[in-house]
């Protein structure tokens, strides 16, 4: 009897030996139980197959890849990934820039990854801090003297209240 294997891409899902297995167990009237050694070897295979045919469904943007476009005057926006309601991107400012107030239709979080940022006149963020602007509410100016370079999650910038008009 010929055994289909299930392919994705072109690729088999499942190897050989766990073909065979499922192809006996239904051929069969006894009840199939492999050993543990086998039944572990399969187990642990299955899941490396799925883990490398479920890669498309992965993002990576490499650092040296994607376009930096400007946003505000001394400030560009590099897009890593946009959904729905919620966009990831990175936010390179220059020396002296800065963000006017704004606020937010979702919570967004924001990690500086190099630099300084300062939000008002109270709130200085370095390289590794994290902030989380709650949805709704405005925050103050946010502002560099030095230059910086975020990573920031929530709403898609087009949608943020006020951005653009420096």
């Amino acid at each position: 009897m010929m055994t289909m294997r299930p392919t994705h891409s072109g690729k088999p899902i499942v190897d050989d030996d766990v073909t065979e297995l499922i192809a006996t167990s239904f051929r069969s009237s006894d009840a199939i139980t492999p050993d543990e050694g086998l039944s572990a070897r399969l187990f642990s295979r299955v899941l490396a197959t799925i883990a490398e045919n479920t890669f498309d469904s992965h993002t990576t943007v490499r650092a040296k890849s994607g376009v930096w476009m400007p946003f505000l005057d001394g400030v560009e926006i590099k897009i890593l990934h946009t959904a729905a309601d919620t966009a990831s991107y990175l936010l390179k400012m220059q020396a002296g820039s800065s963000l006017p107030i704004h606020s937010h239709g979702a919570d967004e979080e924001c990690l500086v990854l190099e630099g300084d940022l300062y939000i008002g006149d109270e709130l200085a963020l370095g390289a590794g801090d994290y902030h989380r602007a709650a949805r709704g509410v405005p925050h103050a100016k946010i502002a560099t003297r030095g230059g910086a370079l975020l990573y920031l999650r929530g709403d898609p910038p087009e949608r943020v209240g006020s951005y653009g008009a420096a």
